[in-house]
């Protein structure tokens, strides 16, 4: 055993199925101790109170061992109080601010963070929230999902208009010892807290869901201040949030290659956006979903919902695409004006994407889809839902038998849609197998899983999902 190589012992770690059995590796010698220790801990992941209490529990202990140098990812995005032998008051009790902001200081070396809505009272708090933007200079992806809470969105809120204001003050001192004259202005600017220095290793962002935080109050002031620092960010999830136009002004595009603004329909394609999306050459996945089931209440003053992007500027758009050779993963649901002429002008576009949706397109008629269709060669996934696919038996029935005798279409494993309660769809059909699941349904090849197909929220990280709660906010919102 003492022969193996480590590069062997890692690779046999990579088959284990738990934390449980990398631990029971760890006993056999001390050389597979040093190697799976590191193993063990570069993934902190905790699902619930009680484990999250038992590893608090050993903390001073494990600092001794100096284990927490080893930790690169902290992965709350599991933790659940549901089914726990734990209350409400008991489980929010368990994790304090106090207690969680220590915890992300220990992890010195800390890569990223992922957090669910189950800690969102954790998240009221400054400190918390200080420690993950200013305190990890190599943390390179934040995804927090689903804070609703007003209080939450106030804390980021003040927490960089007062970063933002207090670099104003900076300015302002250095004009004055420039130019040798007091100012009133600087004077009246807080001076408590030193304003946030964000790592320049951050790439990775999904505020996905957090509903109450606004562009002008958050968005702005976060990516303005990543911008003045050039940190080029390449993955970006802000669905159901509220930001506006304004965000494109604030983001560099050159090495964006995963944007997603699903449901966000405080946003329009304007000139500004257009000029955007051109100069985002690397992109490679794009989600303009609009069709999703979440309605975010409106604030008073709040500019009028937008539904679907118009049909000149849905055009501007996927002309932009044509140029973007790394485009393989496209959402366009929910946009209305979708129509023939438009899909058409897009065919380089389309011929490149593994993934794509039209899904409540309903101008967009079959003759001219299936003829489309016919040029995609690498496609794997296709949302049809709300479209002439499922409105009709024969619509169903005609698109299946193109893929069956074309012969470049044996790369497409799963086609989405909407199942009518009103109308019977085959179990089978040419090979294709029927499927819901929640309230998705499904044609699919025998050999894949169609529910983990294509999520609807855009992974801060390409990896598969661990636990049943990170699979719940991926898949099934």
């Amino acid at each position: 055993m003492d022969t193996l190589s480590t590069e062997l012992v890692q690779l046999c770690l990579q088959f284990c199925d738990s934390s449980r059995d990398i631990a029971q590796i760890c006993r056999l010698n001390k050389k597979f101790y040093s190697i799976t220790i590191q193993t063990l801990f570069k993934t902190v992941e905790i699902k619930g109170p009680a484990q999250y209490i038992t590893f608090c529990r050993h903390m001073a202990s494990m600092r001794e061992k100096g284990l927490f140098k080893l930790v690169r990812h902290l992965d709350f995005m599991g933790y659940t109080t549901h089914g726990v032998r734990y209350s409400q008051e008991e489980a929010r009790k368990a994790v304090t601010p106090e207690g969680f902001a220590q915890l992300l200081d220990e992890c010195i070396d800390l890569r990223e963070l992922s957090v669910t809505n189950e800690l969102n009272h954790v998240f009221q708090d400054s400190s918390v929230i200080r420690s993950i933007f200013a305190n990890h200079q190599r943390i390179e992806s934040i995804d927090l999902i689903g804070f609703f809470q007003l209080k939450y969105a106030n804390t980021m809120s003040s927490l960089f208009a007062q970063n933002v204001t207090m670099c104003d003050k900076d300015l302002h001192e250095k004009h004055e010892a420039l130019c040798n004259k007091p100012s009133d202005y600087a004077s009246t600017l807080p001076t408590q807290l030193p304003p946030i220095t964000i790592s320049s290793y951050l790439s990775r962002v999904s505020f996905y869901l957090n509903a109450t935080l606004t562009q002008s109050e958050f968005f702005t002031p976060f990516f303005k201040l990543l911008k003045e620092n050039n940190i080029s960010l390449t993955r970006i999830d802000v669905g159901h949030t509220r930001v506006t136009n304004d965000i494109f002004n604030h983001i560099l595009p050159q090495k964006l290659t995963h944007f997603g603004l699903q449901g966000c329909r405080m946003v329009s394609l304007d000139d500004n956006a257009s000029q955007f999306f051109a100069r985002c050459t690397n992109l490679q996945e794009l989600n303009l979903n609009m069709r999703a089931g979440i309605v975010i209440p409106r604030n008073p003053g709040d500019a009028p919902p937008c539904y679907w992007f118009s049909p000149q500027s849905l055009s501007q758009l996927l002309l932009s695409c044509n140029k973007k050779k790394d485009l393989r993963v496209l959402h366009l649901g929910g946009q209305g004006e979708l129509d023939d002429e438009i899909l058409g002008s897009c065919k380089p576009t389309t011929h490149r994407l593994t993934h794509f949706s039209i899904a409540g397109a309903s101008k967009v008629t079959a003759e001219s889809f299936l003829d489309t269709l016919a040029q995609m060669p690498h496609l794997e996934y296709l949302d049809l839902s709300n479209t002439f696919f499922d409105t009709t038996i024969d619509g169903l029935q005609t698109t299946l038998f193109v893929i069956k005798e074309s012969q470049y279409l044996d790369s497409l494993k799963v086609i989405e849609f909407c199942s009518s309660k009103t109308m019977r769809f085959p179990d089978t059909w040419l090979g294709w197998k029927f499927m819901t699941h929640n309230l998705r349904s499904y044609y699919f090849r025998q050999d894949v899983n169609p529910c983990y197909s294509m999520p609807q929220k855009l992974p801060a990280v390409g990896r598969i999902p661990r636990s049943a709660m990170e699979r719940y906010w991926r898949f099934s919102l």
